[in-house]
């Protein structure tokens, strides 16, 4: 390795727990050699991925699965591709955070009627936000620290989300929930992909009083229903190790005309230049009437999302644990 600080793939920097860097200055996990802590659920995910496989459509009209559509190229590659067999419910989780483009994604998707899907959206933004406080404002990491330690916040987001969908899914008897992490990222999830034992292991991580404030008592049923009413938690891409291939799936979804621009990671900006060069030759006064008209929902919001996000640094930035995380992660 050549005095390599970011991996030449990835760009995780040297230093990271539980990464290393081969003698190209690649890490361990683009060369798909990944810590042992990340192997934990393997198995579990290909079993449930066999049964998912093994399964008849069409049950008697309900819906064969349902798909966790983020927005992004490997959920909505995976839904246009499982919805030509199968009936899914496409199931998105609106948190506060998610980007703009993933969200007019999905709006593109559903006014254009290009995938065979029925479409849902689930939310609870002030349960979220209570999640959030305590991720970042309660959890300390550990030092010297294995890979999932500082992964903590986000993890807890992810399992909380999948959770949200298996009440959904139990309470309307869909026996599969399809998460649409690519081979690298489903590895990353939890050590387990049980329903009860996810649910557990989330009540652990968050603590008996905000696990009753987000679900209440909704979860004890899950927790008392036989195993064979709970819904499966299946990664799809489990199917593509080896073989998964991001600028296949972005040429694939091209070809098959989805209704957002989508280029190699290489050529982002390359096209973003192209793209400015393009209306650097526009008339000022028509530039500024398009940014107006493009702009005008998201200034609309812009005073409520920031009052929110003041109140939320006042909080959050005045815990001493904020800031030793901070440190922890992203000090030199």
């Amino acid at each position: 390795m050549e005095n390599a600080t970011y991996c030449k793939k990835c760009s995780l920097k040297i230093g990271h727990p539980g990464i290393v860097f081969d003698e190209k200055g690649v890490c361990n996990l683009c060369n798909l050699d990944f810590p042992e802590e990340m192997f934990v659920s393997r198995s579990q995910i290909m079993k449930n991925y066999q049964i998912f496989e093994n399964s008849k459509p069409g049950r008697d009209g309900n819906y064969d699965c349902m798909l966790m559509l983020s927005g992004g190229k490997d959920s909505i590659y995976m839904l246009d591709k499982l919805s030509e067999e199968r009936k899914i419910l496409a199931y998105t989780f609106d948190v506060p955070f998610e980007s703009k483009a993933a969200i007019e994604n999905i709006e593109k998707i559903k006014k254009k009627g290009l995938i065979d899907a029925d479409f849902v959206s689930d939310s609870n933004e002030i349960v979220y936000k209570k999640l959030m406080q305590h991720a970042f404002n309660n959890i300390e990491p550990q030092k010297p620290g294995k890979y999932m330690d500082e992964k903590l916040p986000c993890l807890i987001c992810t399992e909380f989300m999948v959770i949200s969908a298996c009440l959904y899914a139990y309470k309307r008897k869909i026996p599969f929930i399809l998460s649409c992490a690519d081979p690298i990222q489903m590895f990353t999830f939890t050590p387990n992909i049980d329903v009860k034992e996810l649910v557990k292991l989330f009540k652990n991580r968050i603590g008996e009083e905000l696990y009753t404030i987000l679900f209440s008592e909704q979860l004890d049923e899950l927790l008392h229903e036989d195993n064979n009413n709970l819904p499966k938690i299946v990664f799809p891409y489990v199917s593509m190790i080896g073989t998964y291939d991001a600028d296949k799936v972005i040429e694939e979804l091209k070809e098959r005309g989805a209704p957002m621009k989508i280029v190699k990671k290489n050529d982002v900006i390359k096209t973003a230049m192209e793209i400015a060069r393009e209306l650097s030759e526009k008339p000022l006064l028509s530039l500024k009437i398009l940014k107006k008209h493009l702009t005008r929902q998201i200034c609309a919001q812009l005073p409520d999302i920031i009052n929110n996000e003041l109140e939320m640094h006042k909080i959050s930035f005045a815990q001493p644990e904020v800031r030793y995380k901070i440190e922890a992660m992203f000090g030199n």
